[in-house]
């Protein structure tokens, strides 16, 4: 048991890195928790602006049209000054301003003049008060064509104004178009697998690579392949150790919704392969380093790289098609893609899981070959030596 405890003594001496990466990805997790809330979808409401009315009509067109577009902002009454319609825009007093001119029903309903509006310059918003107004217009345009008389118009356009459209949700995918809290912490789980596991494994196997101690290990009683299986066994302890502290994560900071998620299974077989990829990177990582400065070069190159090209910082569906045909050669897209799919239905048909298994067996298709290219260099390296 000397080697297998010599591997935790050396992993011990790693463990202020490790405890780092941790405490700095609890961070972000719990700061990615206070931002989402309770909620995990936010429903979206069309914005009240604050409207400046000139009104220098005071006809039943002109009173009107306040009142239309009184039900969808608020409205701000003003004097025909430039300067005081100036000053209320640069303090946001109000965001659009309308003037309403005399004889408003001969001058824009009958001949077709557009009222005179300001709004503050390089904004958006004012376009949602232009498309009220519009509507109102061409709503009282629509009745008075068909032979009612102005106030009729007038009174009808409002009436309808006011009605709220019925919006009824399909609920196509099963999960009500909810995405759970904890989803937004599992998408950064690469990262934190990868760093944390990269440093841990590889800086073992940078001691135990020394040249002088694995002369020693050679000419010691206990053969190679007991030494390799403890060591196996070590570094295999430590990844358990590690995914059984983040499985325990989402289920400290979120308790409702992630022992009752439907998938969980799915989810957990997801950390498990993201996992096996970890152990398999640092293990070729350890193999080919040199030195602990080419240790942290390859793991932060590697770490971020695969993180920014796999869809962990930059949500997958934002890469371009380019960059996207890159990323499936990558096993953190393929955890983000399955991810993706959990979080997306709430019932999965076959060929959902179909698309999930696949992504499992390019996970650890990847990490096999990694294994591969480790040990073929590794017996390069003793025959070198």
């Amino acid at each position: 048991m000397t080697v297998f405890k010599g591997y935790l003594k050396i992993i011990k001496q790693n463990l202020p890195v490790m405890l780092m990466y941790l405490t700095i990805f609890m961070g972000i997790a719990i700061g990615i928790q206070m931002a989402v809330g309770e909620k995990s979808i936010v429903s979206f409401e069309a914005e009240r602006l604050k409207v400046g009315i000139i009104n220098e009509d005071g006809g039943e067109l002109a009173e009107g049209l306040i009142e239309y577009i009184g039900q969808a902002h608020d409205i701000v009454y003003l004097e025909n000054d430039k300067s005081v319609i100036q000053e209320q825009l640069f303090y946001r007093n109000v965001n659009y301003v309308v003037a309403i001119p005399e004889n408003f029903e001969e001058k824009c309903l009958n001949q077709g003049e557009k009222l005179s509006t300001t709004k503050i310059p390089d904004t958006y918003s004012a376009y949602y008060a232009e498309q009220r107004i519009n509507d109102f217009m061409n709503g009282v345009r629509v009745y008075k064509d068909a032979d009612y008389t102005v106030a009729d118009a007038v009174r009808l356009t409002v009436a309808q104004g006011k009605e709220a459209p019925q919006v009824n949700i399909l609920d196509v995918n099963g999960n009500n178009g909810q995405v759970e809290g904890h989803m937004y912490l599992l998408v950064y789980y690469p990262y934190l697998f990868i760093t944390v596991i990269c440093f841990a494994v590889s800086f073992v196997m940078l001691v135990f690579r020394d040249k002088e101690i694995r002369r020693r290990m050679q000419s010691s009683s206990v053969s190679l392949i007991k030494q390799n299986a403890l060591g196996g066994l070590a570094l295999a302890l430590v990844g358990a150790v590690f995914f059984i502290i983040c499985l325990f994560l989402p289920i400290i900071m979120y308790p409702g919704s992630f022992m009752a998620d439907p998938h969980l299974g799915y989810l957990i077989l997801n950390m498990f392969t993201l996992l096996l990829v970890s152990l398999a990177i640092a293990f070729l990582i350890g193999v080919v380093s040199k030195n602990a400065q080419i240790v942290n070069n390859i793991v932060n190159a590697i770490s971020l790289g695969m993180c920014f090209l796999g869809g962990v910082f930059v949500s997958i569906n934002l890469l371009g098609d380019n960059v996207r045909k890159i990323s499936q050669f990558l096993p953190a897209y393929w955890y983000e893609n399955n991810l993706q799919l959990l979080s997306s239905y709430g019932s999965l048909s076959s060929q959902i899981k179909l698309d999930l298994y696949k992504g499992y067996g390019i996970q650890i298709a990847f990490a096999v070959a990694c294994i591969a290219v480790a040990l073929v260099v590794s017996k390069y390296k003793t025959q070198e030596n």
